[in-house]
């Protein structure tokens, strides 16, 4: 990861400590929000209900309660990270601080088609040698219920993830260990947290995680040369698009 970046790469204002203090921050409150959001899900639940209406509205089956409590869960992943960026702005942008600046357009699309077909080709030998299936996302979040569900699964999965993510792993925790651990060292570190956050319920596959971690490496690796952290969100929802579309197809 020593080559010439497109934009000198962000340097925060928080270091290794401050990293470590801020990813159990992020988990502590992401549980307390899950825990809040699935006691809202039940049918008399402000979620449930919502969804139900919101069903009703548009003419179709009820809308999952899984997307109201997803979303909650994904917008709590902000929060820490947005909170540090902003202590440590000084006199500039509290989204600058977190790589969400400017890069040019031409060599950012080279980085995430190129970080994409990498991936892909990792992908291929985890395949071969494992076994990487997941549950299909779309149908736990209620995508198989009408035309508005797909929509609103798919807004979800393919915007909102990758920036929340994104923001968290590379724009904060990324960011924070290289500045004292180095490029290549944060990065397999934040790639192994990656894939360890999607092991959970019918995602508790280890080769499944495996192969996300690689995902998560290239996508430090896309942000690392850009210099913006809007290259890393570009591959990730670029993967997020294409899975979306193989799965409800």
């Amino acid at each position: 990861m020593n080559g010439a970046a497109t934009n000198a790469p962000t340097q925060p204002g928080w270091g290794l400590g401050d990293t470590l203090i801020g990813l159990l921050g992020t988990i502590a409150l992401a549980a307390v929000v899950s825990a809040i959001a699935l006691s809202l899900v039940p049918p008399r639940g402000v979620i449930g209900l919502a969804s139900q209406t919101a069903g009703r509205v548009v003419g179709e089956q009820s809308i999952d309660p899984a997307l109201g409590s997803d979303f909650l869960f994904e917008i709590a992943l902000l929060a820490i990270p947005l909170a540090y960026a902003r202590r440590h702005r000084g006199s500039g942008s509290t989204l600058a601080v977190l790589g969400l600046v400017r890069t040019r357009i031409a060599p950012a699309l080279g980085l995430v088609v190129g970080g994409y077909l990498g991936y892909l080709a990792i992908g291929l030998i985890v395949s071969l040698l494992l076994d990487p299936s997941q549950a299909d996302a779309t149908k736990n979040l209620g995508a198989d219920a009408g035309t508005i569900a797909t929509i609103l699964v798919g807004v979800i999965i393919v915007a909102i993830v990758p920036i929340c993510e994104e923001v968290l792993f590379r724009g904060f925790l990324f960011a924070g260990l290289r500045t004292q651990l180095g490029p290549w060292v944060a990065a397999t570190l934040t790639a192994v947290l990656f894939g360890a956050a999607h092991l959970s319920g019918d995602n508790a596959n280890p080769a499944a995680a495996l192969q996300l971690a690689a995902l998560g490496g290239m996508l430090c690796f896309t942000y690392h040369r850009s210099g913006s952290l809007w290259t890393s969100i570009g591959l990730h929802m670029l993967n997020n698009a294409i899975s979306f579309a193989v799965l409800i197809v």
